[in-house]
This record gives structure tokens, sequence and C-alpha cells, in this order.
């Protein structure tokens, strides 16, 4: 059952991506929006997905890198930054609201409320972990847009020329900056298993990039059919 959730929540957000690009960058805003409130609802729900332990947030966390990977590819230079800074905005947003709501003396409710403090109750460590290893987002958006700019002069601006190739190594850095930081920051000197925790958190968002490859160039597809 778990593996048919995260495969249908994995595959119906990066169709949504897929479909945003078509109809335009404010629509790619809104969804990496909802991708950043519904990832950090979800960080603390724990599944075994073919036998590995994984959050669903990070699951969910990790299509904003085929978001950026999409606006760079398609929209102006610098357009992707703007998206990256906009979800590190949304996700303090999000983080000070929650603090003060649930800082707040109830007159009723009170078990929502428990339940509210239980899930956001997050120690400053581990936002901050969060917050510093959104780092990882823009390294691979640099990356992407190098291979991209590169690509293009060899191939005469045919930009869907080794397009997998900058998809996967520019996530694959971005991922791997991202789970590294927050990791360290948030577990070390807490865990007896530090590395093997990071590597394996890599493992799994390294395949999750191979996965979305795909999709990008099914929007390559539509945006170009659209054109003719």
């Amino acid at each position: 059952m778990n593996e048919i959730i995260a495969l249908s929540t994995f595959v119906l957000l990066c169709f949504s991506v897929t479909y945003a690009s078509k109809l335009g960058l404010k629509h790619l805003y809104v969804l990496s929006v909802f991708i950043i409130i519904a990832s950090n609802i979800t960080v603390a729900i724990q599944i075994d997905v073919f036998g590995v332990a994984i959050s669903l947030g990070v699951i969910i966390y990790s299509i904003i890198y085929l978001v950026t990977d999409v606006v760079s590819e398609f929209y102006e230079e610098n357009e992707a930054y703007k998206l990256a800074l906009t979800n590190v905005v949304i996700q303090v947003m999000l983080w000070i609201y929650v603090f003060l709501s649930i800082n707040t003396i109830p007159s009723g409710g009170q078990e929502a409320y428990d339940a509210m403090e239980s899930m956001f109750s997050t120690t400053a460590r581990i936002t901050t972990a969060a917050l510093v290893a959104s780092l990882g987002a823009f390294a691979d958006i640099w990356f992407y847009e190098w291979l991209l700019k590169r690509s293009r002069r060899k191939n005469s601006g045919n930009a869907s020329t080794g397009l997998w190739f900058r998809n996967v190594t520019s996530t694959f850095l971005g991922q791997s900056i991202n789970t590294a930081i927050f990791f360290t920051i948030a577990l070390y000197g807490l865990v007896p298993n530090l590395l093997s925790i990071i590597l394996s958190a890599i493992a799994i968002k390294w395949a999750i990039a191979v996965l979305d490859t795909p999709f990008l160039y099914w929007a390559h597809k539509i945006r170009d059919g659209d054109s003719r």
C-alpha cells in the first residue's frame, strides 16, 4: 500500500509540473508553494517503500528540483533563482506562523492544538538545518543553467540535447548538498550512524532524480508541439 501511495504521489506531482510548464510561470510558482507546504506537513510521516524507510515529505520535496529545472529550461535566466528564493521565504513564513500558532492559549479544540504542537514543535536546530540546506536548490540551478548554456552553444540552440544529463547531474549535486547539510546540522552528535543515514537519503533522492527525467522530456514535447 505504501508503494502505491508513494508512486501515485510522485507521478501526480510530476505530471502537474509538466502541465504547469505549459500553462506558464505563475502556475509553477503556485505548484512549488504547494509542494513546500505539503512537504513540511508530511515530513514527520515515516514509511517503508520497497523495504527502505523514508519520509513522505522527502518524496514530495524532491519534486521541487524538477520544478526549478523546468523553469531553468524554458524561462529566462535567473527566474529559477527567484522561484527558489520564494520557496525559502514561504518556508520561513510557514514556520513563523506555526510557531506563533502553537504558542497561543487555545480556548477550545485542545485535541487539534495538541496535534499541531506535536507535529510542528521542531527544535531551532532542525529549523536552521532546513534553512541552510536550501542552498542545495541554488546549487542545482547554477549547475543546470551552466550545462544548459554549454549545450546551446554546442548544438546551435537545440536545448533538448543532453537534457537527461543536466537534469540528473544537477539534481544529484543539489540533492547531495541539501541532504548532507540538513542531516549534519540536525543530527550531528545525536545518532551513531549519521553517515549511513546521509548516504541512504542521498541514494533515494538520486533515484527520484532519475525517475523524474521522462517528465522533463514530456514537458519539452508539449511545449515544442505548441510552438508549431
